[in-house]
């Protein structure tokens, strides 16, 4: 799609578009959030500040089924414009905190359209939206944010987002997160959010092409946020979050081998979690080897078969897999060695 095709004036008629919407922070509303985050729901009182992020979670403007698109967002062209790019996503946000948000409180969320911008990415067309949004408690803006949304093409089949390369090595704080699908589920449906991406894996992979489903852009932002209150002892009253762009991998490569090794991120603790590393290879149905914590094969073929009713078997099972209960992990690499030996000489 060329630049021509976004035709700027059209989208600029969106500009200026407002919403108010009325929502209640109630206790039940609370305590499935925490829950979500995995924190105990407890019993929330009256007048008590909310938990952080919990603003992502109110002020949607209900559609009914029958006025979501095929992503089933919101149709285009109500409140945000009808951008013609198949891909939606959550590109980061600036927020200030004024006041905390408390649980009992009656929620005006205004929101705006501010900001329509065409640019050229590497993966082609984009378009950046901008939406502000204000959440007003009795008269008072208790939290302002400059949403912001990109529209994007979808990539080539094979060509979906991998994970970037720039990690901080030095970092003042760690933390390591199992992002499971059941967490996604419990997010979306708190804000009824419908999108598809988070807990559709077939339309995921199939009509997005992704190698699987996408954590939500406000979920990894609550966890930051989460991070920086952990290191600073403190709410944080401002917050400016950014998706970083991610590279696109060359599904090319898989063509040109038999199988693939894959080295995990994490090969000693029983906490470790899988990447996109194993997920490329599901996604590209290449056999693979999987170099990980004890026992994390079975578990990686247990969990597709559970959440994505996948039977991954043909793709780990065409050599032999006693490694993966193998305790030391010198003694797992040194079985995986002699396997990929004895493969190359077979060949």
């Amino acid at each position: 799609m060329d630049n021509e095709d976004l035709d700027i004036n059209h989208l600029n008629k969106w500009l200026g578009n407002t919403e108010i919407v009325t929502d209640y922070l109630t206790p039940i509303v609370e305590q499935r959030y925490r829950a979500t985050l995995n924190i105990d729901p407890g019993d929330p009182k009256i007048g008590e500040p909310s938990t952080t992020g919990l603003h992502w979670m109110l002020g949607w403007n209900l559609k009914k089924n029958d006025e979501l698109g095929v992503d089933s967002h919101p149709a285009r062209g109500d409140f945000l414009p009808p951008v013609p790019l198949p891909r939606r996503m959550w590109a980061g946000s600036q927020i200030k905190v004024n006041s905390p948000l408390r649980v009992g409180d009656t929620v005006i969320k205004k929101s705006s359209v501010a900001d329509i911008k065409l640019k050229n990415g590497r993966t082609g067309k984009l378009c950046f939206v901008t939406a502000e949004y204000e959440y007003v408690v009795d008269d008072e803006v208790r939290l302002h944010e400059l949403h912001n949304i990109v529209y994007r093409d979808v990539t080539k089949a094979g060509g979906g987002s991998g994970v970037s390369d720039i990690i901080p090595k030095d970092a003042d704080f760690t933390e390591t997160i199992f992002m499971h699908p059941t967490i996604l589920f419990r997010y979306s449906a708190i804000g009824f959010v419908g999108h598809r991406i988070h807990y559709d894996y077939p339309y995921t992979k199939n009509e997005e092409n992704y190698p699987d489903l996408i954590v939500h852009g406000p979920l990894q932002a609550t966890f930051l946020l989460r991070a920086a209150e952990k290191l600073k002892g403190k709410p944080v009253t401002s917050f400016n979050h950014k998706i970083s762009h991610t590279r696109e991998y060359d599904a090319t490569y898989y063509d040109l081998v038999d199988f693939v090794l894959i080295m995990e991120s994490d090969v000693t603790n029983d906490r470790s979690f899988i990447t996109e590393k194993t997920t490329k290879c599901v996604q590209q149905n290449k056999k693979f080897i999987l170099l990980s914590s004890k026992g994390m094969l079975s578990k990686t073929k247990k969990e597709y078969q559970k959440y994505h009713g996948l039977d991954i078997s043909h793709l780990t099972d065409w050599c032999d897999t006693s490694y993966d209960e193998i305790e030391n992990v010198w003694y797992r690499i040194d079985k995986i060695v002699k396997i990929v030996k004895d493969e190359l000489i077979c060949e």
